[in-house]
């Protein structure tokens, strides 16, 4: 079996990588194929690589666009506090370099990257075509099913690690369990180790809810 790294390696190779900077901090974007462009957003403690089975997928048909939001992944923390809305402008500055007005996209986020683009498509002047949310929260559905996630206690080995790792993402964010193969984990444990944005602390969470129930308030509506 191929490995992670490997993986990742593979499949970046492939990608095109540019540098976004605004506000005093740097986003890194990957992008991939030709066609009407299509913007990826990664959910919290998450980087690129949380598209990784489908951005060569997506590119026989778009130009895909993989950005680490700031504090994920290979790009800059912004500086403190953290915000939703201060890490919505950053992206939205990032998208004006890479995509310049007044061309039109699709974006498509995941868990806090729904949040974040509905954010960046609420803004006044947006150029986003097609916005899709895939397990974003805050939207006023109805609470979900309590989840009890399993936490890394000492003494663990590795192994003990990787298996906690593996429950928590087939508990809250895989729909199919046999999706937490050692790629999904290895990913996973890669991508906490990395994150720097504070997206759990409650300010942001209760922030980016209320944007994402009442998204007029912030700047703009969605068209």
């Amino acid at each position: 079996m191929e490995k992670a790294r490997d993986v990742v390696e593979r499949i970046e190779s492939r990608a095109t990588r540019a540098v976004t900077r605004a506000g005093g901090g740097a986003v890194v974007w990957r992008s991939w194929g030709e066609g009407p462009p299509l913007v990826l957003l990664h959910g919290a403690s998450g980087s690129w690589t949380h598209w990784i089975r489908n951005v060569l997928p997506l590119a026989a048909r778009f130009r895909v666009l993989a950005p680490d939001m700031p504090g994920f992944g290979d790009s800059v923390a912004p500086p403190e506090p953290h915000t939703a809305d201060g890490l919505a402008d950053l992206v939205a500055a990032g998208l004006d370099v890479m995509l310049r007005p007044p061309a039109e996209l699709d974006l498509a986020g995941f868990s806090f990257g729904g949040i974040i683009g509905g954010l960046v498509a609420a803004r006044p002047g947006s150029r986003i075509r097609r916005l899709v949310l895939l397990g974003a929260g805050g939207l006023g559905l109805g609470a979900p099913p309590p989840l009890t996630l399993l936490g890394i206690e000492s003494p663990m080995s590795p192994e003990e690690i990787r298996q906690v790792h593996r429950e928590n993402l087939r508990i809250l964010m895989l729909g199919s369990p046999e999706s937490a193969d050692d790629l999904a984990v290895a990913l996973q444990m890669e991508n906490l180790h990395r994150a720097r944005f504070k997206s759990r602390d409650p300010a942001v969470r209760r922030a980016a809810a209320g944007a994402a129930r009442d998204p007029r308030a912030h700047r703009g509506h969605l068209g």
